[in-house]
């Protein structure tokens, strides 16, 4: 599974807080709500002291998963 990590301290430093925040929370929403097939899911996110991490779906299995009848929810 793709893991995008984020150094906390760069994102205090550039002032990139509320974007960090934002960008976790919209990829949290298309992942329930099935918005777009062609944006990565978000699986699970979670931190440490000092880095940020957010699990993404493999994009690969997800356009898979959408043509495939079988794996369909």
């Amino acid at each position: 599974m793709p893991l995008k990590v984020i150094v906390k301290q760069r994102v205090l430093a550039s002032q990139e807080v509320q974007c960090t925040l934002t960008e976790q929370a919209v990829l949290c929403r298309m992942a329930i709500e099935g918005i777009n097939a062609f944006v990565v899911k978000i699986w699970r996110s979670f931190q440490d002291e000092v880095h940020l991490y957010l699990t993404m779906v493999r994009l690969t299995y997800m356009l898979y998963a959408s043509s495939s009848p079988k794996l369909r929810h």
